[in-house]
């Protein structure tokens, strides 16, 4: 791999995982549908060049939930509300935690010890949320962000 190779892959992962954190932010919506597609269309066509088998073991995976490699035409209103039934079932009804520390701690508790950790490192990085999102800072889509952000860090 030579170095323009490599840039291009971390710029893919910044995106990567932006698109995850987004997913992971709240129910789907028109907004984050479109956001999605026009995603996921790249992430495929990169994907489908690519001799990777994670990247296209996932790409076959999207295609295979949505019905379609063609995400950009996909029909993502007819599956909004079962998607949106699944989130609020998994992550807002806490049958799954989106957060680290509950995830992780026996007391099943926000704010525990791998929130501290969390919070450390964002600092030591230089990684700081939005002083309007009120996120908790070891919640998956904040995670998810920090990791694109070093993503495009290593990019630059």
């Amino acid at each position: 791999m030579d170095v323009v190779e490599i840039v291009n892959v971390h710029r893919g992962r910044n995106v990567a995982f932006n698109v995850f954190s987004k997913v992971f932010t709240d129910v789907p919506s028109d907004q984050t549908d479109k956001f999605f597609a026009v995603t996921a269309g790249h992430m495929a066509s990169i994907a489908a060049s690519s001799c990777n088998s994670s990247l296209l073991n996932g790409a076959g995976l999207l295609s295979a939930v949505y019905g379609t490699s063609d995400f950009e035409n996909a029909d993502m209103e007819s599956t909004r509300l079962a998607r949106s039934r699944d989130f609020t079932k998994l992550f807002a009804l806490n049958e799954v935690s989106l957060y680290e520390s509950v995830y992780v701690s026996p007391e099943k508790l926000i704010k525990q010890d791998a929130w501290s950790e969390v919070k450390a490192f964002y600092l030591s990085n230089f990684f700081k949320r939005v002083d309007d999102d009120r996120t908790i800072e070891d919640h998956v889509s904040m995670e998810l962000q920090f990791m694109g952000l070093l993503s495009k860090n290593i990019a630059d």
